[in-house]
């Protein structure tokens, strides 16, 4: 009796403990929106007892690590946005943005002070490019040192190696930077991309629901890395590889097949700050002029989609985004500023006049100058 009562115990036990494991399985796998594949990875990095060759046993295969690397890398910076500064001395960039702002008052456009008040690294980075504040500077640069980098999944969860590429491109030419904080930082920027890539050569990213976010992403991290090391040129060379295969997609379609609450929340801003760094970070590229005409002409499908009553015809899953406050316009500035179009700088003239400072989202507002 006592024997049977002791087996049933232990076949119990047994199977309540695979249960268990098999619901916390699903739950993680759920809950971070990784591959049975990428968790198994996640948990033996965290272990520290896994070693190397393992861990890369279990990764995935690495794609396009046979692409050519199309175009050369900028030696200075900002290779993201606004080009033009990078050989400016520091008179000459204070003349620049004070150009910019007195040019938007001539236009009637009531454009935000410079962001010194906000916060974040995005904002105290451009604080010190236009009024050379060197707090400003000072906050960007430890908001760097200290930055978090956040793991992106497959679902919804694009991390913000945006953040730390941006943040760092527009303060990389100051002189107060060390070559140990830029050694730092680079460390970073090599972490956050071998996390994006780890994604992309999974098969769970979709095409039309993450690939581009977090290709574009990887894109901007590889755009600012230092690759005069063979491992990092090789993580660059990938990561163009998943950007260009994304483009070549946007081409096909030009317009989000998703819907526009999709594009412009989730997809937008991303794709237009990566295909700004082909186009600025490179020089000898091949595909910069097809990037460039694909801005122009998904800056475009704004403009047709916009209905006489100031929304966006929906034709998706479509949400509160179709008034074209908020995200829009920062969007359709990226794509003039890099297409020097005129058609596309008068619908940001067009987003002003129906919605003025809105036409920004106030956390948005750093970029504006």
């Amino acid at each position: 009796m006592l024997k049977k009562a002791l087996k049933f115990y232990l076949i119990s036990c047994g199977l309540l403990l695979n249960l268990g494991a098999f619901f916390g399985l699903y739950y993680a796998l759920n809950y971070f929106s990784l591959t049975p594949q990428q968790l198994v990875v996640k948990l033996a990095e965290k272990s520290g007892v896994a070693p190397s060759f393992l861990i890369s046993a279990l990764e995935p295969s690495a794609r396009y690590s046979d692409h050519d690397f199309d175009g050369v890398f900028k030696k200075n910076h900002p290779r993201i946005l606004l080009p033009e500064l990078a050989n400016l001395s520091t008179n000459e960039r204070l003349a620049f943005f004070k150009s910019r702002q007195e040019f938007y008052k001539s236009r009637l456009i009531n454009a935000p002070e410079p962001p010194c008040k906000q916060n974040t690294l995005q904002a105290q980075a451009i604080c010190w490019l236009v009024t050379n504040n060197p707090q400003a500077l000072e906050k960007a640069t430890s908001k760097l040192l200290n930055f978090q980098i956040k793991t992106p999944d497959a679902a919804a969860k694009y991390g913000n190696g945006w953040q730390l590429a941006l943040g760092y491109d527009l303060i990389a030419n100051s002189q107060q930077l060390t070559t140990a904080q830029h050694q730092q930082i680079q460390l970073k920027l090599e972490k956050a991309l071998i996390e994006y890539l780890r994604i992309l050569d999974d098969k769970s990213p979709s095409l039309w629901h993450g690939r581009l976010s977090l290709s574009s992403n990887a894109w901007l991290l590889a755009s600012v890395l230092d690759t005069s090391d063979d491992k990092r040129k090789n993580l660059a060379t990938r990561a163009q590889g998943h950007f260009l295969d994304s483009v070549q997609s946007v081409a096909i379609t030009e317009a989000w097949p998703e819907g526009y609450n999709y594009w412009i929340n989730n997809r937008a801003f991303y794709f237009a700050l990566a295909a700004s760094a082909y186009i600025n970070g490179l020089t000898d590229s091949q595909h910069s002029d097809t990037v460039k005409v694909l801005m122009e002409r998904v800056g475009k499908w704004h403009i047709y989609a916009t209905r006489p009553d100031n929304k966006i015809e929906g034709y998706g899953d479509e949400g509160p985004r179709v008034d074209l406050k908020d995200e829009t316009r920062r969007v359709i500035d990226i794509l003039a500023e890099n297409t020097n179009s005129a058609v596309l700088a008068n619908y940001s003239l067009y987003l002003q006049k129906l919605h003025g400072v809105e036409s920004y989202y106030q956390g948005h507002r750093w970029g504006f100058l």
